[in-house]
């Protein structure tokens, strides 16, 4: 899925798209066995960290990589796995970007001072553009470094968004173009 936010990413890097652990209802992959939806605690992600976590350290060996250069990149499910494994410590990326995402519940205190870019389309039939609202502003109250992007879309990522993304990631830390929905610029 990922494949589509191509253009945004930086030249040079390495692009790693790992595949979910598990077989989801109705065909394609899932990080989470069973309760796919945005009812997801940290923990439910414990599994995929574990394995997750093994990869990317094994990753950044094999290819002499600097982890804290790293940004974590995640869609739908994708983003609440990567909100779990930086909330709980099992890695720390230079940013972290959630494309129409959900926060899971749990203790956020690992998020603190974490550059997030959190895009999200007005018209999301999976992941509501309120519930997105609010834990943007779940984020905000743990103290993340939130750059917000909503677009006209549905469950995918807008064109606006993918240039804010582009320009976030360019510019690093608390760079972004900032736009977004009500109270949330």
């Amino acid at each position: 899925m990922l494949w589509v936010i191509e253009s945004a990413l930086p030249q040079g890097g390495l692009i790693a798209s790992p595949r979910g652990l598990f077989s989801a209802k109705g065909g394609g992959y899932a990080w989470v066995e069973g309760n796919l939806g945005p009812g997801n605690s940290l923990h439910d992600f414990d599994p995929a960290r574990q394995v997750l976590a093994h990869w990317i350290n094994s990753l950044a060996a094999q290819n002499d990589l600097a982890l804290e250069e790293t940004y974590l990149i995640g869609f739908s499910q994708g983003s609440a796995l990567a909100f779990s494994l930086s909330a709980l410590g099992d890695f720390e990326p230079r940013g972290l970007a959630a494309l129409a995402a959900y926060l899971p519940k749990g203790d956020l205190r690992g998020l603190k001072g974490l550059p997030i870019f959190w895009s999200h389309g007005t018209q999301d039939d999976t992941v509501p553009v309120e519930r997105a609202r609010s834990d943007v502003q779940r984020l905000r109250a743990a103290g993340a470094d939130i750059d917000y992007c909503e677009s006209d879309s549905g469950h995918r990522v807008g064109i606006e968004c993918m240039r804010a993304l582009k320009t976030w990631l360019k510019g690093g830390r608390g760079q972004a173009v900032r736009s977004g929905g009500p109270g949330l610029q």
